[in-house]
């Protein structure tokens, strides 16, 4: 068993430090007692196995908001060992760890300034959690608006060149189509000059036929006067 002095500095009075060391020296069945000196910081006596003093020595060393009145740090620990020349006697019997409030109180005053300690803590504990919670969010928020505005960007230039390609597919379809129509403007400018030379021909035959047709009457009335002269005889 070892018995050691810690003294505890930085932001710990008034944030139920006190009382978080109470619960965890309990836990770890250290026997002892904390109480705080007019310089701000807290005297604590423990007596226990050394390796479970260096762990308990770990476990109360709390790093909060150093500039936040109402958040308990610690800022450093200082150590002396039964035996080394800084070690100050306690001055009280060590026992089932306690809080020494300096002077004596009623069991229900301890215990009401105790809960009043153990309140304030699970306050700040409170508060702290929500802070981080709220760190934590507006971190996953501008990261989903940062990966939002990514695929944003890459949407915008997707579609762009999309965009870029129908435009160009479109003009050699227009280029196509002109180049059809183009075509068939020429084969049609073909066709309408061979019908008109077709129809200019139909109209020759049409004239040779009339011809024809003329000389016939002239060669059917000349049979036909023949024909009357034979009928006479």
């Amino acid at each position: 068993m070892e018995t050691v002095r810690i003294l505890v500095f930085g932001n710990v009075q008034g944030v139920g430090f006190r009382a978080y060391v109470k619960q965890i020296a309990r836990n770890m069945q250290i026997i002892g007692f904390a109480r705080n000196l007019d310089d701000g910081s807290v005297e604590i006596y423990a007596q226990a196995a050394k390796p479970i003093i260096s762990t308990f020595i770990k476990r109360i060393t709390i790093r909060g908001n150093s500039s936040d009145p109402l958040s308990l740090h610690v800022a450093k620990t200082a150590t002396a060992f039964e035996h080394s020349k800084d070690f100050k006697k306690p001055c009280r019997k060590l026992k089932a760890f306690e809080i020494d409030y300096g002077k004596k109180l009623k069991a229900e005053a301890k215990e009401t300034i105790e809960k009043a300690e153990i309140a304030t803590l699970m306050m700040h504990s409170l508060k702290s959690e929500n802070n981080k919670n709220f760190k934590k969010l507006g971190s996953k928020i501008n990261k989903n608006f940062k990966t939002l505005g990514g695929k944003t960007d890459s949407l915008r230039k997707e579609t762009s060149q999309n965009f870029k390609n129908l435009s160009s597919k479109t003009d050699n379809l227009t280029k196509v189509a002109a180049e059809s129509f183009d075509k068939l403007d020429n084969k049609y400018g073909s066709v309408s000059s061979t019908l008109n030379s077709i129809d200019n021909k139909l109209g020759s035959i049409n004239g040779c036929i009339k011809s024809m047709s003329g000389g016939i009457k002239q060669n059917n009335k000349l049979l036909s006067k023949i024909a009357n002269r034979f009928t006479v005889v």
